[in-house]
């Protein structure tokens, strides 16, 4: 079985310090232009956990309109390339868990924790995914996930697929936070 878990990087720091074992995990660090990653990732990178290293600021793709992008840090097509490169050498070599933060961990490391748990179903039939933190507290970025779903080996048939199904889940997201 999988397991996908999407964090703040408060809760990874946590994470980091009391549990036990990391063994067959990839852990994914999203930085953003100011803040760096958490220091123990180094530990856990010397310790032979998988580990990736992404930066970029939370700027979705309805903002891009509206804001300058100059001197910001966007997620980009070379940078999902790495991130999917590294998801599948993580399923080559039978990582059983996956776990992704953000500063918050609501944005940036909960779209890239569903586009895992969508590109997965290829590798794995059993995932364990907590939908009631993802419902409850994700409001993934969209720009981050639909340049995973464009720059992804999935079938034009998948991926159109998985577009409506993330924004599906976006809408209900929006709905919960309208109703707060």
């Amino acid at each position: 079985m999988l397991k996908i878990s999407h964090v703040s990087q408060q809760r990874a720091e946590q994470d980091l310090n009391i549990r036990e074992s990391w063994k067959g995990v990839a852990f994914i660090s999203i930085a953003d232009g100011i803040r760096q990653h958490p220091p123990l990732i180094n530990f856990l990178e010397r310790g032979g956990v998988k580990a990736k290293r992404l930066k970029f600021e939370d700027i979705d793709s309805k903002e891009i309109p509206h804001i300058s992008t100059k001197n910001r840090v966007i997620f980009s097509d070379e940078d999902a390339k790495k991130l999917i490169k590294f998801i599948d050498e993580c399923f080559f070599e039978g990582v059983n868990e996956f776990y992704i933060h953000c500063l918050a961990g609501i944005s940036r490391s909960s779209a890239v924790a569903l586009f895992v748990m969508f590109y997965s179903k290829r590798h794995e039939s059993e995932i364990e995914f907590d939908w009631v933190n993802f419902l409850t507290n994700a409001m993934p970025n969209s720009l981050v996930f639909h340049k995973l779903l464009i720059n992804s080996n999935l079938t034009d048939m998948e991926k159109e697929q998985y577009k409506r199904k993330f924004e599906s889940y976006a809408g209900k997201i929006d709905l919960i936070y309208k109703n707060l």
